[in-house]
């Protein structure tokens, strides 16, 4: 007996297609691979499901070539989509605060060029403010290249790992 790791409906429905034989012994090759695996549901297959196959005639080639080889990539490449989620969505949070720091940036500018020389602490206030936004401009590119970075180390990492696997 083998075990195999299937991720979806679809998966299981190629390698049903790659199921031999005909006619009862196909239908009784399917029918002890469903009884070996009372857990599995094979209509709504989810991901990371290990299906054990059964040492029978019908099965041999199909048990050979496990759906194991692919699940690592398909990890591989849902780890990666998520990290570029993040890393766009939190590129899109800095450009919207930076549009935001902007606006402030100008009023301040505006402020303190009407108000700053008639109050000496309004103008001290003024030019703290400003110096405050831009610590927090230069933090939001220090964010962007420190996850921009961990995605590539991820894909490093994971692209060794998968050599080691094969």
């Amino acid at each position: 007996m083998r075990s195999i790791t299937l991720n979806s409906a679809a998966e299981y429905q190629a390698f049903d297609a790659q199921v031999r034989g005909s006619g009862s012994q196909r239908s009784d090759a399917l029918a002890s691979l469903a009884r070996l695996n009372p857990h599995v549901d094979f209509k709504e297959i989810g991901p990371g499901t290990i299906v054990s196959v059964p040492d029978v005639p019908a099965f041999r080639e199909v048990a050979a070539t496990s759906a194991d080889s692919y699940t690592f990539e398909q990890l591989r490449d849902e780890i990666l989509e998520s990290l570029d989620g993040s890393v766009s969505r939190s590129t899109a949070a800095g450009e919207l605060l930076l549009a935001e720091h902007m606006d402030l940036r100008a009023v301040l500018t505006e402020a303190g060029g009407r108000f700053a020389e008639r109050d000496g602490r309004l103008k001290t206030a003024i030019e703290a403010a400003t110096q405050t936004l831009v610590e927090e401009e230069k933090s939001l590119g220090e964010s962007a290249f420190v996850l921009n970075r961990l995605r590539q180390d991820v894909d490093a990492e994971l692209k060794s790992l998968q050599a080691l696997l094969e």
